[in-house]
């Protein structure tokens, strides 16, 4: 029996998440950032966080979004006889791929945590976790139209 659990805070137990003896643990953790000397205390450390994430999903992920969307409409465009399977399959491998992707961001976003002092890096993540979300649901649309 496999179970799936985030651990998020530090200061709780393992058996609270389900650790027993003879219990596999993986340990999966991002790199960590340089955070000291960050204006703003805390609530600067994470707001420093949240915009790394936030210029990945900016800098990367939407472009490659962007790239994907015009090459299923180039492909939607064609000639049915044109069409290849190889090559829709590989459009919904990728559209797949960056599923995946928006994914890690969300769970980028959902491993930081913002105490009710922090308002500004609170609305941040929460706007972060909504683009996250937005950007999911434009992917899922884009591969729909190539699997019909």
């Amino acid at each position: 029996m496999s179970q799936f659990a985030v651990m998020k805070n530090d200061q709780e137990r393992l058996i609270s998440y389900g650790v027993r003896d003879g219990s596999k643990v993986i340990l999966m953790a991002a790199p960590a950032k340089a955070t000291e000397g960050v204006p703003g205390g805390a609530e600067g450390q994470l707001l420093a966080m949240i915009g790394a994430i936030t210029e990945k999903l900016n800098g990367r992920i939407m472009p490659e979004i962007d790239s994907y969307e015009k090459r299923v409409k180039e492909f939607m465009s064609r000639a049915p006889e044109q069409k290849e399977a190889k090559e829709q399959k590989k459009l919904v491998d990728y559209g797949t791929y960056l599923n995946e992707q928006l994914m890690n961001i969300l769970f980028d976003f959902d491993g930081i945590l913002c105490g009710p002092e922090y308002e500004k890096a609170r609305n941040q993540r929460k706007e972060g976790v909504r683009q996250g979300q937005a950007l999911l649901d434009k992917v899922d649309n884009i591969k729909a139209l190539v699997k019909n």
